[in-house]
């Protein structure tokens, strides 16, 4: 197969703008069907001035389902990633970063703006995830001046004044609001201006995906009979640090998980285990957990915290004052604070965001009578029948567009975008991620 690179400028519909660095924004479908097309267009390169203008040429919400656009960048002018940003959350577009891909920097930023307007009385609602494996990344803002040189207060001045406004951008995307939709989550907020420009930020662990307001796909999840006392605490803590926000001090989230586990709860002059902390509660229809100890103090001011599985998924979590005794404690009235978290908060914090396994293709399989022998992140480069690639089909009907064509003795189809390349050779094959092969050795 061509550079891959290469072939998008070649053969795919590209929207381009007069910078010559400036990213691709690739067209691939408007199959509003997710197992059919994964993406309907993707943003790959650098970003520099001009790709937020191809943005806003587009539609973005042209069926019940958001276009989904993917990201594959390593960052760029942040300035334009934050111009992105209101492009991507004006047309509403869903965002996505691949297994296979990264998002990093201004990148990220861009990625941000996932979000459209769903449902009864269209309320937003933040439509941006990261498939596990995935890489992104945030950083604070920089002078973006070169090293090693000599530059004049007017250089310097410019640069600074760039800076601040990429610092007041990132403001800004802190206070962006609809309908409970951020921009950015204050703690993303506070890690991206903590992190130097020439360090990165990276959504790599589940508290860090659950406190930066991120979704993740393709991540291995519990299932509700496997939801013990340790993953009710674990939501527990999420929603305590969540309500009262994350210390700018902290060290890991996972030692302020641990700070929270170590309560000191006394009775009868012992520190309570957690099976005593923890009570699970049989309601009409459903069942509830109470945890105890929140904040850390004595049991005349604890804040005890409810826990219930979400009939649409997730967690229904409230906080409430404890004004009984632990045994005799039911929640009565209203709530001190009351709010929803997804299935992630009850894992551990310090979990990292591997994607499950998928399912191999098998080695070898006959269509038709006829053999073929596929193999799953393997290319056969070369051999490309001009014209003959296939944009938004899955690897079995690249196979039977093969067959139908009786030049066609290979293929090589490109999974996270759903893209068929027929050859009229069968060259050796090389390893490469994401990228699956197969060839009729009869032919």
């Amino acid at each position: 197969m061509m550079h891959f690179r290469l072939l998008m400028a070649a053969t795919l519909m590209v929207i381009t703008a007069k910078a010559t660095l400036a990213g691709t924004l690739i067209y691939i479908s408007s199959e509003p069907d997710r197992r059919k097309v994964l993406c309907n267009y993707i943003f790959e390169g650098e970003v520099e001035k001009g790709d937020a203008a191809k943005l806003g040429q587009l539609v973005g919400y042209t069926s019940s389902v958001p276009d989904r656009l993917c990201l594959n960048s390593p960052g760029g002018s942040m300035a334009e990633g934050l111009k992105m940003f209101d492009a991507i959350w004006k047309r509403q577009f869903e965002t996505i970063v691949m297994s296979d891909a990264r998002c990093e920097s201004a990148c990220a930023l861009a990625w941000l703006g996932g979000s459209a307007r769903v449902g009864t009385g269209s309320f937003r609602a933040s439509l941006r995830s990261v498939e596990a494996g995935g890489r992104l990344g945030f950083h604070a803002p920089s002078l973006d001046l070169g090293e090693g040189g000599s530059y004049s207060a007017a250089v310097v001045e410019k640069g600074f004044a760039l800076a601040l406004q990429t610092a007041q951008g990132l403001f800004r995307l802190q206070l962006h609001n609809e309908n409970g939709a951020h921009g950015m989550s204050q703690f993303l907020y506070h890690q991206t201006l903590a992190t130097p420009p020439n360090e990165m930020f990276i959504i790599d662990t589940v508290g860090k995906a659950l406190f930066a307001d991120i979704t993740v796909a393709s991540l291995s999840l519990p299932s509700e009979k496997d939801l013990g006392a340790q993953e009710m605490v674990n939501v527990c803590a999420a929603a305590w640090l969540l309500n009262e926000g994350v210390p700018p001090n902290f060290t890991t989230l996972e030692a302020l998980y641990a700070s929270l586990a170590e309560t000191e709860l006394l009775w009868n002059d012992r520190v309570l285990p957690l099976n005593e902390r923890v009570r699970f509660i049989q309601g009409e229809y459903s069942t509830s957990t109470l945890v105890r100890g929140y904040p850390r103090i004595t049991h005349n001011s604890e804040t005890v915290c409810k826990v219930t599985v979400s009939s649409i998924g997730g967690f229904d979590v409230s906080l409430w004052p404890m004004f009984d005794q632990w045994a005799n404690f039911t929640p009565k009235g209203r709530p001190l604070v009351r709010m929803t978290l997804p299935y992630l908060a009850a894992l551990d914090p310090a979990l990292p965001l591997i994607a499950r396994p998928r399912p191999e293709q098998p080695l070898s399989t006959k269509t038709k009578n006829e053999r073929f022998i596929a193999k799953r992140n393997y290319d056969r480069p070369g051999n490309d029948i001009p014209g003959a690639d296939v944009k938004g089909v899955s690897f079995d009907q690249c196979k039977e567009i093969c067959q139908s064509n009786p030049n066609c003795k290979a293929i090589a189809h490109i999974r996270s975008r759903q893209w068929c390349w027929p050859k009229d050779g069968i060259a050796q094959r090389t390893s490469l991620d994401g990228v699956d092969s197969g060839y009729f050795p009869n032919r």
